[in-house]
């Protein structure tokens, strides 16, 4: 009866065993599936905010490009009223 108890925890402790592997593997591609998420996250927040930063100024500079653009011609009519005078 003893050996038969024996054997019996030895197969579940073998069963248990690979059990155990299999869990840990599984955990361990979880674990690294979740850290290749974040860095592609990351990445993805970094890649948008570089794009929004790089409109924000492309915008910035179309305006500044317009308002000189709009004081050259004011300069000019002036310069012409002037002239007139």
């Amino acid at each position: 009866m003893q050996i038969e108890i024996y054997r019996r925890t030895k197969r579940k402790l073998t069963f248990n065993d690979v059990n155990d592997s299999k869990h840990t593997a599984k955990r361990e591609e979880r674990d690294l599936t979740r850290k290749r998420n974040h860095v592609l996250v990351s990445c993805i927040k970094e890649e948008n905010y570089l794009k929004m930063k790089n409109m924000i100024e492309t915008h910035s500079f179309i305006k500044e490009e317009h308002n000189l653009k709009i004081q050259r011609i004011l300069l000019e009519i002036e310069r012409r009223f002037t002239l007139k005078n």
